[in-house]
């Protein structure tokens, strides 16, 4: 969608900010990102490294950035006071991008119309007619006056709108969409990709095996406990049943969700699945002692 001066006409100023960047820099760095992201799945590292400028994934989009200043004169306790808010307001995208952060002095060129800009819209949802800015100012000069406030009335109010060019890549994967972007202005970007399956597949495992090794440290203890009863010895039996209670507080306590498991593999995929088990060590310690002790120490 191109830039429609309707959403423009009313500003004091239009400026089409500098690009500091290449649009070739802003997709290598984004490839690169992706390449060094250890816990990426490879074939979606695969299709990204395979991306070049023309490829229909890859656009340059224009970010608008609305800069309202607004002299508002306001009441609070039956007192009049005045303040002027000059803001930014929200453009709509992502926070890695810092798009109200400048490189430099923020250059940026002069437009005498929206149709100078050669990037269709990056977000349309946030333009705005000079109804719609109407509206929205008032909401925004609301919410940046005291909270106990009574009235206020805008002595005067002017918007001036900036576009920021930012590189946008928009990646389809496995039935789910990936998007990044690069900043051309300031050099910021933000990248995102799909996890590892096999990865994920080692936090599954991982807690699978250390669910199986608690559950046989409570089926020891009970075994232990029935190994007693065999034999007649009391002690043996009440060792072994408070055994397998105590061992199933520590299986309730130190169970962990299914994201734990997977987030320890995604932060340090060249882990094994064995470094998990140690946190089991007390359990097992505890479940073959009282193994020992009900079955064949305690008569």
């Amino acid at each position: 969608m191109a830039l429609d001066n309707k959403y423009f006409s009313y500003c004091e100023e239009l400026g089409l900010m500098d690009e500091n960047y290449t649009h070739q820099e802003a997709l290598d760095s984004i490839i690169k990102e992706i390449r060094n992201t250890r816990q990426a799945d490879p074939g979606f590292v695969n299709l990204v490294s395979r991306l070049t400028l023309s490829s229909p994934e890859v656009s340059i989009r224009s970010c608008v950035l609305y800069r309202y200043n607004a002299n508002i004169d306001y009441v609070v306790n039956g007192v009049i006071k005045n303040t002027n808010i000059s803001r930014f307001g929200h453009s709509g995208v992502h926070d890695s991008i810092h798009i109200t952060d400048y490189k430099g002095k923020g250059n940026y060129r002069v437009l005498r119309s929206a149709a100078e800009v050669p990037y269709s819209i990056f977000n349309s949802k946030n333009l705005f007619t000079y109804d719609q800015m109407k509206s929205a100012l008032t909401e925004a000069i609301s919410d940046n006056l005291p909270k106990n406030y009574t009235s206020y009335k805008s002595n005067s109010w002017s918007v001036s709108a900036y576009i920021v060019p930012v590189l946008v890549v928009i990646v389809k994967y496995n039935n789910k969409e990936y998007q990044m972007y690069y900043n051309l202005q300031n050099g910021y970007y933000h990248w995102e990709w799909p996890n590892d399956p096999k990865l994920l597949k080692k936090g599954k495992d991982a807690k699978r095996y250390v669910g199986l090794i608690r559950f046989a440290c409570v089926a020891l203890s009970i075994i232990g406990a029935i190994l007693a009863i065999t034999a007649g010895s009391g002690g043996g039996i009440a060792v072994g049943i408070i055994g397998a209670i105590i061992n199933i507080i520590i299986m309730n306590k130190s169970k962990k969700a299914p994201k734990f498991y997977q987030d320890k593999f995604l932060k340090n995929p060249n882990k094994s699945v064995g470094s998990c088990l140690p946190e089991t060590i007390p359990q097992v310690i505890l479940a073959v002692f009282v193994f020992i002790l009900s079955a064949f120490v305690i008569k």
